[in-house]
């Protein structure tokens, strides 16, 4: 997981410029509040809370959730999005919608009945425009981290 340790460091180090004690993290009102917006309100209907901590009591858990929202938010994010254009552009890999139900059990499957059940031309067409718009790169973005 080279891309998560190298993610990690720098969250790291960047916590370090603004946090030297647990103490500081604990006294943090802001980001205490900040865990608590996401807790009872973003998770509010995952059981448990979505095991997210009620608060962030040490510099390691800043550093661990940290490091997991921007994972999430950009590498994890261009790993799932970016690719998605070269599976999705050929519906018959995952329509987006079906014109006839699913086969029963022990429906015979034919050519026939597969063609016949893939989306019409017009939602076809949005399924490639959706899956080729998510694929872009924005005109805006630099990419730091050279391969």
């Amino acid at each position: 997981m080279m891309w998560w340790d190298n993610l990690r460091q720098y969250c790291q180090e960047f916590i370090a410029l603004h946090y030297t004690s647990d103490e500081l993290v604990k006294g943090d009102s802001e980001l205490q509040n900040m865990v608590d917006e996401i807790r009872n309100h973003g998770y509010v209907r995952l059981p448990d809370h979505g095991n997210f901590p009620a608060s962030l009591d040490t510099i390691e858990q800043l550093i661990e959730y940290t490091t997991a929202l921007v994972w999430n938010g950009s590498i994890w994010h261009t790993a799932v999005n970016f690719g998605q254009f070269n599976y999705l552009a050929f519906v018959p890999n995952a329509p987006c919608a079906m014109t006839m139900s699913p086969p029963g059990q022990d429906d015979k499957i034919t050519m026939e009945r597969i063609l016949l059940s893939l989306p019409v031309k017009e939602m076809a067409r949005v399924q490639i425009d959706i899956s080729y718009s998510l694929s872009l790169f924005s005109p805006v973005e630099k990419f730091y981290l050279a391969v």
